[in-house]
């Protein structure tokens, strides 16, 4: 498993989210908290904070090394949507 959390400004996270959700690539999810995206050798969380202008990011992975590819990949498409520069 693996863990990280992006800045993501208070105007942008509904932007975010959304387009997440209607990313074509994402075969199956799940819309409780967040938005939950399974992938082939893996899993990724992505959950808006509430109360502080961020993301986190949880992913699972059949390796470490995937866990961390899946959150770097949701954490750069966050960047890309909420158009952060990293």
């Amino acid at each position: 498993m693996d863990r990280r959390e992006t800045p993501v400004p208070w105007e942008a996270k509904g932007r975010v989210i959304r387009q997440l959700i209607q990313d074509p690539s994402a075969s199956r999810l799940e819309l409780l908290d967040g938005v939950k995206v399974y992938h082939q050798d893996g899993w990724a969380l992505v959950l808006p904070d509430p109360d502080e202008p961020f993301c986190r990011v949880f992913s699972e992975g059949s390796t470490m090394e995937i866990a961390e590819s899946l959150t770097d990949m949701y954490i750069k498409k966050i960047n890309d949507i909420a158009g952060i520069v990293s």
